[in-house]
């Protein structure tokens, strides 16, 4: 196999331990999933496209940057330390940042009234993400996913 191949089956399996392991990477995911499945029923434009989508992927690449330095704080200070728990308080609030921007991004996005229009002719749809969101954000805290490969 090569380097490169190597390193996607590498980073692949990082992101799938993420998901598994981590249960704001699940809820992140999920959220950027609704985004998705907003911007699909609400037509946005190409350039909003491109604004939510990398502003989906900056948080769910800072989860995976703090998920990292979480796990290795853990490995090499298991007990309480001041320093440790700082740098980990400081990366938890680097997702954060990028989760707010990203919720900006997205009202940019959806509060237009020509996609609030579009998005007004599926109600069910909304109605059903209005209905489903808060059973899944449950559901995904609530469970470890351990038998995903």
């Amino acid at each position: 196999m090569s380097s490169l191949g190597r390193s996607f089956k590498f980073a692949k399996r990082g992101l799938v331990l993420a998901i598994k392991q981590e249960r704001n990477m699940r809820i992140h995911l999920f959220a950027s999933a609704l985004v998705v499945l907003c911007a699909i029923l609400g037509k946005v434009e190409p350039w909003a496209w491109t604004a939510l989508m990398l502003s989906c992927g900056l948080v769910l690449g800072a989860e995976c940057l703090n998920s990292a330095l979480e796990t290795v704080c853990n490995r090499v200070q298991p007990s309480i330390d001041p320093l440790i728990r700082d740098a980990k308080d400081i990366a938890a609030g680097g997702v954060f940042i990028c989760a707010i921007i990203t919720v900006g991004v997205a009202c940019v996005v959806f509060l237009r009234p020509v996609v609030l229009l579009e998005l007004a002719k599926h109600p069910f749809e909304i109605g059903f993400l209005a209905i489903i969101t808060p059973v899944a954000i449950w559901l995904l805290t609530k469970y470890r996913f351990r038998g995903m490969k």
